[in-house]
């Protein structure tokens, strides 16, 4: 496959990014019925392209989750897929009911209906809401959902979207990881310091150039992902993850070399850099860092190594 946007991707990026610029978060889900996002025929790599550029907008909406799991649950209303917690399940004659809590992630929960969790789905009404103090993320609101004897439909597929939520994920990390080279490289070539621009010094334009290395190869694991993935390649599992792994990465190094580029602008609450750094850091936590998620991915392509150490 040639990763490269086709004409047709391009077009959708380019609507999304139009669409997405200073987008109310509840007016959000509206308009991306509206576009066609919640279609259930809306393949991988085009929700993928959407991903990415709500990375972009540092869209606080709740797209990215819902499109998680799409095909699993009707996409009617913004749903959330919560990947981490400490909860336990029984079933009582043909029902399932759950006990315990589960973290979501938090760019759902304020406008969401129900939330899935592995392999079953609930109805948050019938959950307890708990907010998050201290979230990496400021820009979203996050909640822990308490569940107390919850009722639950059992669902199939959990694992298929667990490697999609990754994918997405990923994108949407190529995103905010190429916003951050448009704003230092725009600082750097109008910013003037004795003269002449800082992006002339080597200082300033060797570390853009790496960074910008860095997300044309996160860019291409990414969408690599999202079509192994949406063809249900056998590779699929460890693309998602070489892509979560890599685009976590950039992001933050992306962020953080635009933050130097800046200087002291990029150090005040008053510059939004720190907004999309700190969703750079949520993305790097989020359901296993970095490290946590290679550990998986080496199990997978390298079993025997492994097990003879």
């Amino acid at each position: 496959m040639d990763f490269a946007r086709t004409a047709e991707q391009t077009a959708i990026a380019d609507v999304a990014r139009q669409a997405l610029a200073d987008l109310p978060p509840e007016a959000g889900w509206a308009r991306a019925v509206e576009l066609g996002w919640t279609d259930p025929d809306l393949d991988t790599v085009t929700a993928g392209v959407i991903a990415e550029e709500c990375g972009y907008a540092l869209h606080r909406g709740p797209w990215v989750t819902t499109a998680t799991v799409a095909g699993l649950v009707p996409l009617t209303r913004p749903t959330t897929l919560a990947q981490t917690g400490d909860y336990s399940f029984e079933q009582i004659g043909d029902e399932w009911v759950l006990h315990g809590r589960a973290t979501a992630p938090p760019d759902a929960i304020l406008c969401a209906d129900c939330v899935v969790d592995g392999l079953f789905v609930v109805d948050l009404s019938q959950t307890t809401l708990v907010p998050v103090e201290h979230a990496w993320d400021t820009t979203r609101d996050a909640y822990d959902v308490v569940f107390d004897g919850t009722p639950a439909r059992a669902l199939d597929g959990a694992f298929e979207m667990d490697d999609l939520a990754l994918t997405l994920y990923a994108c949407e990390a190529v995103g905010s990881a190429r916003r951050a080279v448009d704003v230092a490289v725009e600082h750097a070539g109008t910013r003037v310091q004795f003269g002449r621009p800082i992006g002339v010094n080597q200082a300033v334009a060797h570390p853009l150039a790496e960074v910008y290395a860095s997300v044309e190869l996160a860019h291409s694991l990414a969408y690599r992902a999202a079509w192994s993935v949406g063809e249900g390649e056998p590779s699929a599992r460890a693309d998602a993850l070489a892509a979560a792994c890599a685009t976590r990465e950039t992001a933050v190094a992306a962020w953080e070399t635009a933050i130097q580029t800046l200087g002291a602008v990029g150090f005040t609450w008053e510059h939004p850099a720190h907004q999309w750094y700190r969703r750079a850091l949520w993305h790097h936590a989020h359901g296993g860092d970095p490290a946590t998620l290679r550990a998986e991915l080496s199990d997978l392509i390298l079993p025997a190594g492994r097990d003879a150490s």
